[in-house]
């Protein structure tokens, strides 16, 4: 028998730090994950990579962290 679960009805990301007081809120996912992205912020900061790329490269690493349902939406 389902165990009957509760629907989610928002979820919200402070990518900017607007309404979460932290340095990053990408350091703090990548804490989460057990990540990191210092492989990639070099080549970002130089320009050899693009944000989207920055970002897929992010989204690899917690994949491969065994985090499963991670979707990166283009446009989003």
């Amino acid at each position: 028998m389902r165990k009957k679960r509760d629907t989610i009805k928002l979820v919200f990301f402070d990518m900017d730090g607007v309404l979460l007081d932290t340095v990053s809120s990408w350091r703090y996912i990548h804490e989460h994950f057990g990540t990191t992205n210092e492989r990639s912020i070099m080549p970002y900061l130089r320009g050899d990579i693009d944000y989207l790329e920055f970002m897929r490269r992010d989204v690899s690493l917690w994949k491969k962290n065994g985090k499963s349902g991670i979707v990166l939406i283009y446009g989003a």
